[in-house]
């Protein structure tokens, strides 16, 4: 099993190291070499900054972020600040794809191990886990099921203050998440997995265009607007699936 999550793991940073060139590619076709450049030297200086062992070379690659950064005229300062914000965002994706990859190790795990009706009882903080958990502190479905009559949960949606990140780019966020999925879920060949990297690329490269506008505080609309995305992009899909899973938890305990 450690073995397999290391293998998870290194898809992880495949999908990085991925991302990351693409993008690369992006700022070298539109920003420039000078742009490519200045964005290499800032990012290896804060990764040496962060990882070396050695105190004397730490304080050297701070010093060259802090140069480099000084030496930025202000249209610079801003391509590079696009440049890291969509650099972690992209890794952000990539992390998110990662987690769901381990959600289904686990299960598929725990199912080979405990049979398939109890393969997420081997997912941390998953329902069958949790219900598992309260049954074992002497919880029965009566309990149970009063208890989250009881619960009330309440949505709040709104725009961070300082990002507007327009439907656009979630959108265009959400594209890279399927076209990673993708990448997990099926075997390509060789002019499919071409074309799929094609898309990814063509979707980063208008990531970088979107990037480019200024951003405003929302307005209330707006951030009407953004609210009823989730609700219709992510609620409608959730919801029922949460529903299902937990009624199933509760069927694995104490029978239909």
């Amino acid at each position: 099993m450690e073995e397999n999550t290391q293998t998870t793991d290194r898809a992880l940073q495949d999908d990085v190291h991925r991302l990351g060139d693409m993008l690369g590619e992006v700022i070298r076709a539109h920003g420039g070499e000078a742009l490519f450049q200045q964005v290499e030297t800032m990012r290896r200086a804060a990764k040496t900054a962060r990882e070396s062992s050695d105190e004397t070379t730490r304080e050297g690659a701070r010093e060259t972020l802090t140069k480099a950064a000084a030496g930025l005229s202000p249209r610079q300062a801003l391509d590079v600040a696009r440049a890291f914000t969509l650099y972690f965002r992209l890794v952000n994706v990539a992390e998110d794809v990662h987690r769901t990859r381990l959600l289904r190790h686990w299960e598929m795990e725990g199912a080979k191990a405990h049979g398939p009706e109890r393969g997420t009882a081997a997912v941390p903080e998953s329902l069958l886990h949790t219900v598992d958990d309260m049954v074992a502190a002497g919880a029965n479905r009566e309990s149970i099921e009063a208890t989250l009559q009881d619960l009330h949960i309440r949505c709040v949606f709104t725009a961070h203050p300082t990002e507007a990140r327009r439907r656009t780019t979630e959108r265009l966020l959400r594209d890279v998440r399927v076209s990673l999925e993708e990448k997990d879920r099926r075997a390509h060949t060789a002019t499919e997995e071409f074309a799929r990297e094609r898309r990814l690329r063509a979707t980063v490269e208008s990531l970088w265009e979107h990037a480019s506008e200024r951003g405003q505080r929302p307005e209330v609309l707006e951030e009407v607007k953004a609210g009823l995305w989730y609700i219709e992009m992510v609620l409608f899909d959730a919801v029922p699936k949460v529903q299902r899973r937990l009624a199933k938890a509760l069927e694995v305990n104490f029978g239909p």
